[in-house]
């Protein structure tokens, strides 16, 4: 007779490399955003602008929250609280049972069709963020359990090739939660905020530093390579270090490092009389200074507004 364990392990090999290849592909979004910045305050506005632009194009996470609906078996919780927030959209997936198994009495249909194709068992109920952590593969496994009831006698030692002393179960995709407990950012069975999936994205945006940026990423990288951003927007990962600003996202670290406050004060005192009659004009990929029009004058003048928006909120943070 067929040896039905190693058939189930064989199928879920075959399956498990089939969800491999799905939570790759999850995993690490094949995105071109590797936009050029050097470091210059002329650049911060519009840079910030085109990345923005790509994240929305596909979809990106900006790091503001964990899921957006349900997926891969899990449900979305819009209301979770973790860490200081009070509304976070996570991922929940309910605790699910032990294995069954066969109880050395004569099962009936129903309860032997229960043996096989079971999901792995998951001891309580978890959150996950697998927008920020990515996914994962819960591998299935297949058994024969004894003692049985082989439907005449029971009693019966376990046989691979008896279906009804066999348990199985499928392998299956989930997101990643913090199995232990002691998190600095959060707890067991929580998310695990390692933000593995949404630094990939990051770090395809830091490919594309030059001139000063690229020498102040390095230097992250020497001094410790956590305390780079793993997000777009301020969310602090597991391992990063706490920041007296709160500046964890990749937007945030920017402006604190490359806006200084002479150029913040500056762009008070210009926008206050900036109009489109006075305003810098760009300088062409040819060295001709651009005609005064109506679209540059607002390009600009938001660049202004943004590097006031800046220092103003800084401000408050450094007051509150």
């Amino acid at each position: 007779m067929a040896n039905l364990v190693t058939q189930y392990l064989q199928q879920n090999a075959l399956e498990q490399q089939h969800l491999e290849r799905q939570v790759k592909l999850f995993n690490n979004p094949e995105v071109d955003i590797s936009i050029p910045f050097g470091g210059t305050i002329s650049e911060i506005y519009k840079w910030e602008q085109k990345v923005r632009s790509i994240m929305q194009l596909y979809g990106l996470p900006s790091g503001l929250q964990g899921a957006d609906r349900d997926m891969y078996g899990g449900t979305l919780t819009n209301n979770f609280v973790w860490g200081n927030n009070n509304d976070w959209k996570a991922i929940s997936y309910a605790a699910r049972p032990a294995l069954n198994q066969p109880d050395n009495t004569d099962l009936n249909a129903n309860a032997l069709a229960g043996l096989i194709n079971q999901l792995p068992p998951l001891p309580q109920q978890v959150w996950t963020n697998p927008w920020l952590d990515g996914l994962e593969v819960i591998p299935g496994t297949a058994y024969a359990h004894g003692p049985f009831h082989n439907g005449t006698n029971n009693n019966q030692p376990a046989s691979p090739t008896d279906f009804r002393s066999v348990v199985h179960s499928k392998p299956m995709i989930q997101g990643k939660f913090a199995a232990n407990a002691g998190g600095v950012t959060t707890a067991q069975f929580q998310p695990e905020n390692l933000c593995e999936r949404s630094g990939k994205l990051v770090n395809k945006v830091l490919r594309g530093f030059t001139g000063i940026a690229l020498t102040w990423y390095n230097q992250q990288v020497n001094r410790n390579p956590n305390t780079l951003p793993r997000t777009f927007e301020n969310h602090r990962h597991e391992l990063q270090p706490e920041d007296p600003h709160g500046n964890y996202g990749l937007f945030a670290k920017i402006r604190a490092r490359f806006i200084d406050s002479a150029a913040t004060e500056a762009a008070l005192n210009e926008i206050e009389k900036m109009n489109i009659y006075n305003y810098k004009r760009p300088v062409g990929p040819d060295g001709h200074i651009e005609l005064r029009n109506m679209n540059t004058f607002i390009e600009t003048y938001e660049e202004a507004l943004f590097i006031c928006f800046f220092i103003c909120f800084n401000k408050c943070i450094h007051i509150s």
